[in-house]
């Protein structure tokens, strides 16, 4: 995935998390058990959401950073512009 398809992911893990939430902060007539299994899933869900998103993140980050290793202060390539184009 792209990190923007990682972030609309975490987006809707939330989404879906507080909506539960939502849904079962009032008594109801769900046995408590099952509440808390899939409020656990849930909240699973959004922590791999969110790392997979962190990840990505990270992983783009690292790479725009050796990029710019690459380039001097006004964007051209060292090196006289040898070798492939960035």
């Amino acid at each position: 995935m792209t990190c923007d398809e990682e972030f609309n992911a975490l987006r809707r893990a939330e989404q879906d998390l507080a909506a539960w939430r939502e849904l079962h902060s009032r008594p109801s007539a769900a046995p408590e058990a099952e509440v808390l299994r899939r409020s656990a899933e849930l909240t699973a869900a959004l922590r791999e959401r969110q790392d997979a998103y962190n990840r990505c993140r990270g992983a783009k980050m690292a790479h725009d950073d050796f990029e710019a290793l690459m380039r001097d202060e006004t964007g051209a390539p060292l090196g006289g512009g040898a070798g492939p184009p960035m």
